[in-house]
């Protein structure tokens, strides 16, 4: 349902989060070069979760191809010794991520070897004041010579912080924990997305039986850590929940971000947020409420848009338009009008609901100018004991052209090179699927769990595993 703009935007403009301990902020800066477009502009370059503002996950400078991903062999592998969910990033030779013993890595790409390793919660203890236990589940940022990542996962004290590139020293550290939003704020599992100057992360709860935790975007200059601007997506007074556990994409031509929120709490009752279980925009430099266009009102229980959306053109019924599209867990994916928040089209990817239906990110290729092919997961809860429904989705005409079945649980993200796309799946397998017919061209299984994104560079592919970071190699 498209909600009306009522507007519940709590902004602070230029607030340093420390401020007498209202927001618990320990901010240090440092110098950091010129910020870059997050757009990968090389062979050698992923520098974010969604590899560019509108997260096509397509990289066409991949020299891994459906011709020959079936020679990709193992190159080197990091075990961390902790379970790893996030997706590695690649900038300047190097390999970044963290792990949920609160690690952060930078390794090199050629070989693996450690350039700098950061235990975050020595480094947040002491920037913050307190003991702190440090825990890594979403991927990092590259940008401007510096890293940014964001921490605490289950709470209570969820943080973003800055890391200099090279020697992996702190620059700033965020905690959006102190009161008055220590009952709100207790979680991010968001990756930080970058736009001029501005850094985004969300934060959501873990709590499902707690009204009083909201979910919010933040906007923190990207320099200082300074906050700009926050949103409310479980504004005071409503029910708790709306929390943003997925990462924003962006349209500059209308200075626009767009994210999904999850279901409001309590989970089942009569009531929801104006912007739960939706897809929501906001202007991309003040934070001011645009539309939002939710799925369901009143809630119906776990049914969260926790899949950053996918942003494109698309030409339906002779028409053109700029479209945002994010799936549910609810199975069913949305393309929505980028200006207005009108439905356009709605399709089923798989039989959702609870912890299944559509949860890591799709990626997109044009066929044809306003012609997508958008590439889905959805978990599959129809399936005995489990499976996965990997489609291909034309919006034009809102039909699949293939499907292929996985028997594995799958809540990693699909990444795209030329012919062929990729994903990972909870049984630690590594597949590569052919755009064109859905047939299999690599499946390879790894040590561990993989629950995050596919990394392409070069004639590389690097994931993480619950067994550590991984790379393969053309042969």
């Amino acid at each position: 349902m498209k909600q009306a703009a009522r507007i519940s935007l709590t902004i602070s403009i230029a607030c340093v989060f420390l401020l007498s301990g209202i927001f618990g902020l320990s901010m240090f800066s440092a110098a950091a070069s010129a910020p870059l477009s997050p757009a990968a502009t090389t062979t050698q370059t992923w520098t974010s979760f969604t590899y560019n503002y509108n997260n096509s996950r397509y990289n066409p400078n991949s020299l891994v191809t459906s011709s020959n991903v079936n020679t990709l062999k193992l190159d080197w592998h990091v075990d961390t010794g902790e379970v790893n969910t996030g997706q590695p990033i690649v900038s300047n030779g190097a390999v970044y991520f963290g792990d949920w013993g609160g690690y952060a890595y930078s390794v090199n790409l050629t070989n693996g070897n450690t350039i700098w390793k950061d235990d975050m919660s020595t480094i947040a203890a002491k920037a913050l004041g307190h003991a702190y236990k440090a825990q890594i589940s979403s991927t990092f940022l590259a940008q401007g010579g510096v890293i940014y990542g964001g921490m605490s996962p289950y709470g209570p004290n969820p943080v973003a912080f800055a890391l200099n590139q090279n020697t992996g020293a702190l620059i700033w550290m965020d905690n959006f924990t102190a009161a008055p939003f220590s009952a709100t704020l207790t979680s991010i599992w968001a990756s930080p997305i970058y736009y001029k100057g501005l850094v985004y992360i969300g934060s959501a709860a873990f709590n499902e039986s707690n009204a009083r935790q909201h979910g919010v975007i933040y906007a923190v200059n990207a320099t200082t850590g300074a906050m700009v601007w926050k949103f409310l997506t479980a504004p005071n007074g409503d029910p708790g929940g709306a929390g943003v556990w997925s990462s924003v994409v962006i349209d500059p031509a209308l200075n626009a971000i767009f994210f999904g929120t999850a279901n409001a709490y309590h989970q089942g009752s009569a009531k929801s947020t104006p912007y739960s279980e939706a897809i929501v925009s906001l202007n991309a430099m003040t934070g001011s409420f645009n539309w939002a266009y939710m799925i369901y009102t009143p809630s119906k229980g776990d049914l969260d848009i926790g899949e950053t959306p996918n942003l494109f053109t698309v030409s339906i019924s002779g028409t053109t338009y700029q479209a945002v599209a994010a799936g549910s867990k609810n199975g069913w994916y949305y393309v929505v009008n980028a200006v207005n928040g009108d439905l356009l089209e709605k399709i089923q990817v798989s039989a959702g609901g609870g912890s299944a239906g559509i949860i890591g990110l799709a990626g997109f290729i044009y066929n044809s100018p306003n012609n997508p092919e958008v590439y889905v997961v959805g978990q599959n809860t129809g399936c005995k004991p489990v499976c996965t429904d990997v489609r291909a989705y034309l919006p034009a005409s809102n039909t699949f052209s293939w499907t292929y079945t996985d028997k594995y649980h799958e809540v990693g993200s699909v990444s795209i090179i030329p012919g062929a796309m990729l994903y990972p799946d909870e049984g630690g397998y590594i597949t590569a699927l052919s755009l064109s017919s859905g047939s299999v061209l690599y499946r390879t299984q790894f040590q561990g769990s993989a629950r995050g994104g596919i990394t392409v560079v070069g004639n590389m592919v690097l994931f993480t595993t619950s067994d550590g970071c991984y790379a393969l190699i053309l042969g």
